[in-house]
């Protein structure tokens, strides 16, 4: 009996735990919205463009949404091959895909991050990844300053730096999509290396 409610104890422990780390990105074809816990928040926005990519290893889905504020917001969902997997941290591959001269983190939790990328161009770009296994992440960036206050208002978030002002809006489909996801970098960098079954994540 000890050894039946301590292991009751433990599934209600992990419940909980998994309970509160629950994040996503994803777009409805009227709504794209993050979760973050119980806390979600949505953008209403029709579809301009989508793009499908296969790396063979990777498949990737971009999708530039027009939100009801005028800007556009990227969708981004790149998921792996079943036998494959991303090789490193989520930031790391961030700072990979979107070829960024600096990265500030100004939010995380155990699978989403919040950041401002210094594009190469010298531009700010605000960026929301989310990561739930190690074979899937989903992006969701272009969001404007006052976007970005909500959503971090919205999620009460304790951010590490004070967000710049002065970012990138993305204002047509010709210049939306602004990661660099290359046949190189997930093949030869790689960002994709084949899957370990043993890999506590």
């Amino acid at each position: 009996m000890p050894k039946l409610k301590a292991l009751l104890f433990a599934s209600i422990v992990g419940w909980f735990l998994i309970g509160c780390n629950n994040a996503d990105i994803n777009y409805n074809g009227r709504q794209l919205s993050m979760q973050v816990d119980n806390t979600a928040i949505t953008f209403n926005g029709r579809l301009l463009t989508q793009k499908n990519i296969n790396f063979r290893t990777l498949f990737l889905s971009q999708k530039a949404i027009q939100t009801n504020e005028g800007n556009i917001i990227v969708y981004e969902n790149a998921k792996t091959d079943i036998n494959y997997e991303f090789q490193f941290t989520l930031m790391r591959v961030t700072q990979i895909v979107f070829d960024a001269a600096r990265i500030r983190l100004l939010y995380t939790t155990p699978k989403m991050q919040i950041f401002q990328l210094q594009l190469v161009n010298g531009r700010i770009l605000n960026v929301i990844a989310q990561q739930s296994e190690s074979q899937q992440i989903k992006y969701m960036y272009g969001m404007s300053a006052k976007q970005l206050d909500r959503i971090l208002k919205q999620l009460q978030a304790n951010v590490r730096y004070t967000p710049y002002r002065n970012v990138l809006k993305i204002r047509n489909t010709f210049n939306a999509i602004q990661s660099r996801w290359t046949d190189w970098k997930v093949h030869f960098v790689p960002l994709v290396v084949p899957y370990q079954t043993f890999r506590y994540y």
